[in-house]
């Protein structure tokens, strides 16, 4: 399942919004990157298919720092609590039951602020859809809200974007159907600074995660964390 595990900076990306100009309105040049349209938000996810369980994302800094909180349940690895981190320059990955993690550069959202150097708000966001091989096909309701409509052929994905923001992801590749949909969404939320902390406890390696995992299979049974 290790192209679900990259799904979420996948998303990250595909989601990308441009904003360069000063807050203030006085036109000057700033390192303002909007990734989403919404300032801060909290989104619970349903996950259907070949993992079964729920997320929830929390974001803030127009998306710029995210953490994402999971329980779900696959065939290989029973049920795994994780989390996953974003604050701009790194990804952490985090079994929250192992107490393990992985900390890595986020290597392609350098390479792509590197190259974007201004744009209107969404042309970004187009942009990076049609670098990943996507193609749009319209718009359709998710949530009562309107979504633009992504599909990559070469993944197998079709994304569901409002604001820059993916309320609902399907994937049919290599035998995986997976669907993860949003059910609940607070729009401008008061988002907790404990969700983007880091705990203490957790033990940083350079292996892959998901070699670790598979080497115990033992279903895991712990309470949510959010």
């Amino acid at each position: 399942m290790k192209h679900y595990r990259f799904l979420f900076l996948i998303l990250f990306l595909a989601g990308l919004q441009l904003s360069a100009v000063d807050p203030k309105g006085s036109g000057q040049q700033k390192d303002q990157w909007r990734l989403y349209g919404l300032a801060s938000g909290i989104i619970e996810y349903q996950v259907s298919g070949s993992q079964r369980g729920k997320e929830v994302l929390f974001f803030d800094r127009w998306g710029l720092r995210q953490a994402r909180y999971s329980q779900v349940e696959d065939f290989m690895t029973g049920i795994r609590n994780m989390a996953t981190i974003l604050d701009r320059d790194w990804v952490y990955t985090i079994d929250l039951d192992k107490k393990i993690g992985r900390k890595t550069p986020n290597v392609i959202f350098k390479q792509f602020f590197g190259q974007v150097a201004g744009g209107e708000q969404g042309e970004a966001a187009a942009s990076m859809m049609v670098n990943l091989g996507a193609e749009t096909k319209g718009i359709g309701p998710i949530m009562n809200r309107e979504c633009e409509i992504w599909e990559n052929p070469k993944t197998g994905s079709t994304y569901w974007l409002w604001k820059g923001i993916p309320l609902q992801t399907q994937i049919k590749f290599a035998g995986i159907g997976l669907t993860v949909t949003a059910s609940v969404l607070h729009e401008n939320a008061d988002v907790p600074e404990e969700k983007f902390v880091i705990p203490p406890d957790i033990q940083f390696v350079n292996e892959d995660i998901e070699n670790i995992l598979l080497s115990d299979r033992g279903q895991l049974e712990r309470p949510l964390y959010f």
